[in-house]
């Protein structure tokens, strides 16, 4: 009788032969030093990346560690879209005091900026799109007239 937490060998299936000489059989060499350091450089270096409009140095997962660049929040919450998704539903439905409670105040002004930096693009773009130009590119129509072609009083 066999108990449950027997393993009994399937010793006729093909599929353990081949599964056998899959299996590395011989111990691998330990690793030498220069192996070593060539692979933790590639799997455990963090590299930080650099922003060209400040010159910073921003590490892509945590929060940038120069607090009041706003170019260097603008990348960083730019490579995190689904942290921008997720605090902006939180703001929306919770308010303001709940993502500063959960992020920080310094993170909820940033963010607020980045959110209105977005709009702005999008509403330009929309603008652009239907053919509306900005407030520089409108023109103001005059009259024809000057200063000098008004009458003045107690002249004449």
């Amino acid at each position: 009788m066999c108990d449950d937490n027997t393993v009994v060998p399937v010793q006729d299936d093909p599929r353990t032969e081949e599964l056998e000489s899959r299996l590395n059989v011989e111990p691998q060499k330990p690793l030498s030093e220069a192996q070593f350091r060539k692979l933790r450089n590639l799997y455990f270096t963090v590299r930080h990346t650099l922003v060209k409009e400040c010159g910073h140095k921003i590490d892509m997962i945590n929060e940038p560690r120069h607090r009041n660049c706003e170019f260097c929040y603008w990348t960083w919450l730019s490579a995190h879209g689904e942290l921008v998704q997720v605090a902006d539903r939180a703001l929306q439905e919770q308010g303001k005091a709940f993502l500063i409670k959960m992020r920080g105040r310094h993170f909820y002004e940033m963010f607020v900026r980045y959110m209105s930096t977005l709009a702005r693009f999008k509403k330009e773009q929309d603008d652009k799109e239907t053919g509306i130009a900005g407030e520089e590119n409108r023109t103001i129509e005059s009259a024809g007239g000057s200063r000098n072609d008004v009458p003045r009083e107690g002249a004449g």
